[in-house]
């Protein structure tokens, strides 16, 4: 694992990019020619949703620490984690940030150091934050991106949700694949799991749930929008707010090594 500097916040402070390659390799021009799948994690862009920080620590862990177990993953993907995205709001911590989330005490702030929405600011860019983003989703042009939230929408059993890349914007290789093939599969072996996940609840009318739930439109200004503009299939978690703080993160982690496993045998 190497853990790198890969561009300045607003905040002053950098942003880290951590990477798992069995081979030891760190540059994305041999990964591309050593066909490695790259599968790209993005954490804390709202940093008082931080469920998939520690999903992430804890999959980082038992992988490097259990590397014959996950020999097939390995042997197929480079992992890339954005352990922490927005910088500046996680450093402004408060108790009062997310009104009736059940943990952490402390939670991040919303906005970034200038108070801007980072998944609001891909195309017009106007934070160092997600340009230098940009700069690593373009040098290593990951097949798959996750970027892990917690929602403050609807009540539901469910710990997890998933936005999927809108399939109409995707090239139709790819939306077939999404929709046909892998999505199916994600949601398979997650019902086998802990932690059955179902589609972000998405209301066409929010006064009455009844009346059927839509999918989500990932504009490009978001970040899991801003990937499909260059063939990326891309996936929001939201874990559920009013679900204990561990079982959130078990299921963002499940969510995640789940869609390493499928990556990596497809």
């Amino acid at each position: 694992a190497r853990l790198l500097e890969a561009g300045i916040t607003d905040c002053g402070k950098p942003l880290h990019l951590f990477l798992i390659s069995k081979e030891e390799i760190f540059d994305p021009v041999i990964v591309r020619e050593n066909d490695r799948r790259v599968v790209l994690v993005n954490n804390g862009i709202h940093a008082g949703e931080p469920c998939g920080v520690d999903g992430s620590i804890l999959l980082a862990e038992e992988i490097l620490g259990n590397q014959i177990k996950y020999q097939e993953v390995l042997d197929n993907l480079v992992i890339a984690i954005i352990p922490i995205f927005n910088v500046g709001g996680s450093l402004y911590r408060s108790k009062f940030h997310r009104a009736n989330q059940n943990g952490p005490v402390y939670q991040g702030f919303r906005g970034n150091a200038m108070n801007l929405d980072l998944n609001r600011d891909f195309v017009k860019l106007d934070t160092r934050n997600a340009r230098s983003l940009v700069q690593i989703m373009r040098t290593w042009d990951p097949d798959i991106m996750i970027d892990t939230h917690t929602s403050n929408g609807a009540d539901y059993p469910y710990v997890l949700t998933l936005i999927s890349a809108q399939k109409d914007k995707l090239n139709p290789p790819l939306a077939d694949f999404l929709s046909e093939t892998m999505l199916p599969d994600l949601y398979k072996r997650m019902k086998e799991g802990p932690y059955e996940m179902i589609p972000y609840v998405n209301s066409r009318n929010h006064r009455n749930p009844d009346d059927g739930i839509v999918a989500f439109m990932e504009y490009p200004r978001y970040t899991s929008g801003y990937v499909t503009l260059f063939n990326c299939i891309s996936f929001t978690t939201e874990a559920h707010m009013f679900k204990k703080f561990s079982d959130r993160v078990l299921a963002t982690y499940h969510f995640i090594l789940n869609t390493l496993k499928f990556t990596a045998e497809n």
